[in-house]
């Protein structure tokens, strides 16, 4: 008669142990990872979110308990310091991409900057822009290449103007002239399309 309560209370203990385990899990911390960037500076932003819900329950919301963020300079946004074309300013942060937490993927319109804040090639543009043009001209495509809700043809100046080095101010500043105009007008039959 003794055996039965005994086995009985250890049988109660592992139900409860196993409960307890698995309240832990559902609800234990999950990390989302994330970058943004910024649309005045192309810096960027890593960001890992400590969150509870979501991760098992896909009905569920998920509540951040802490987040931390690091700051990494891109080819652009230390162009942009260096040549003084932004001072110390409020960033603005796009959402770019991030994962975790039962998210596979989630991509926001700050995914437009990486390929501009990221580039050697756009920063080495930029520097072109300030030697061979005026600052009127030169804040007017950053403001361009950092918009990510712009026409997408802005960003991609490259494509158009070509990635074969020039060697004069004058030979720029006339290839930037038609790529503009050429851009300018795709953009406008975009619109007119409706495609953008």
């Amino acid at each position: 008669m003794r055996g039965r309560p005994l086995v009985r209370r250890n049988f109660l203990v592992w139900v409860a142990a196993f409960l307890v385990i698995l309240l832990l899990g559902c609800f234990a911390p999950a990390r989302f990872r994330y970058d943004s960037f910024c649309s005045v500076c192309g810096m960027r932003r890593a960001s890992t979110e400590w969150q509870v819900g979501r991760s098992v329950f896909n009905g569920i919301e998920s509540h951040s308990l802490f987040t931390s963020h690091s700051l990494e300079t891109t080819p652009l946004s230390a162009v942009l310091f260096q040549k003084g074309l932004v001072s110390k300013h409020e960033h603005r942060w796009c959402f770019a991409h991030g994962d975790g937490n039962g998210v596979r993927c989630a991509v926001g319109a700050g995914d437009q900057l990486r390929n501009v804040a990221e580039r050697r090639e756009v920063a080495n543009f930029v520097v072109t822009l300030v030697d061979y043009t005026d600052k009127t001209t030169t804040q007017k495509w950053v403001e361009r290449l950092v918009d990510p809700e712009g026409p997408g043809q802005w960003r991609h100046v490259l494509s158009y103007l070509g990635r074969e080095a020039v060697k004069t101010k004058d030979v720029f500043v006339k290839r930037l002239e038609e790529t503009e105009a050429f851009i300018a007008e795709d953009v406008e039959t975009m619109k007119e399309t409706g495609l953008r």
